[in-house]
């Protein structure tokens, strides 16, 4: 099998770069991330040359490809966020960005509704949806039942949402409020895991977990837990295999936890505040 790791800088188009791996190799899960430079004129990523190490200039991606009849990865990314009140159909979005009405009523107002039906039951979550508001999004008929989580970056005066990506299409996307906190990010990655032990059982997966390769925002670790440490324990102790990797300005993966079958497409996204995990794997077979 084939596995891409992909690194590039905020200067960088690795989302360019991440589209262009996925069309050359549309079956193969990429996971990576976006470095943090002390400083815009800084370099941030270095090559490895003959034993010499090579710093690569601002606006640079470096991409790793591993193959082997014995490889596999498998990919995981928790977005740290949950889900709230039902999922709707986007009945009208007239540019990119714009979310206008969801099942052919005002974005806003089916906010409002989410908002009225958890004020009383769950203050947190209410106080999230009016503060830190933010979508799930899926095509209609998806049978995957994940949603890429994108911000809100805010709403007009209309009652249309501006939402921080360009891909969504009325009558074929679905939308769902969500929220994010430190209580959602836990509930989030111990249902990821359990998705992927899940979707092994169902694959009949035996690989055996070799190394982790974990990008973890920056935004997650103690900030977010109160602790150290919590996404590395976690992955670890699902595959029971070593961890590395690194904190990173913006994260690269599929949505959910995938394994890789045949010709099935796995597309890969720019998250943020996500964690995202490549699992190398030792497959034990002979086949490439």
């Amino acid at each position: 099998g084939t596995a891409c790791l992909l690194l590039g800088d905020p200067f960088s188009p690795i989302a360019d770069a991440a589209a262009l791996v996925d069309e050359i190799l549309p079956a193969s899960p990429v996971v990576g991330g976006i470095s943090c430079p002390s400083a815009p004129d800084k370099p941030s990523l270095a090559v490895r040359q003959k034993g010499t190490v090579v710093a690569t200039p601002p606006g640079s991606v470096v991409g790793l490809a591993l193959s082997g009849p014995r490889l596999a990865m498998h990919a995981l990314t928790a977005q740290g966020a949950a889900g709230v009140g039902p999922t709707y159909l986007v009945t009208e979005a007239p540019a990119d960005h714009i979310v206008a009405t969801l099942d052919g009523e005002p974005a806003v107002t089916r906010l409002r509704e989410a908002l009225s039906d958890v004020v009383k039951s769950d203050p947190r979550v209410a106080e999230l949806l009016k503060n830190a508001l933010l979508v799930g999004l899926r095509k209609k008929g998806s049978a995957d039942d994940n949603f890429l989580v994108r911000q809100v970056r805010g709403a007009t005066s209309d009652g249309m949402l501006l939402v921080g990506d360009p891909s969504i299409v009325a009558g074929e996307t679905e939308l769902r409020f969500h929220v994010r906190d430190d209580v959602a990010a836990r509930q989030d990655l111990d249902a990821i895991l359990a998705r992927y032990a899940l979707e092994k059982s169902f694959a009949g997966a035996t690989a055996t977990p070799l190394l982790s390769f974990l990008v973890s925002c920056g935004g997650r670790g103690e900030g977010l837990f109160g602790e150290s440490g919590t996404d590395s324990k976690a992955f670890a102790d699902a595959n029971d295999a070593p961890v590395v990797g690194f904190f990173a300005n913006g994260e690269l993966g599929p949505v959910g936890a995938r394994i890789p079958s045949g010709d099935a497409r796995i597309p890969t996204h720019l998250h943020g505040f996500t964690a995202t995990c490549g699992v190398l794997l030792d497959t034990g077979g002979d086949e490439e």
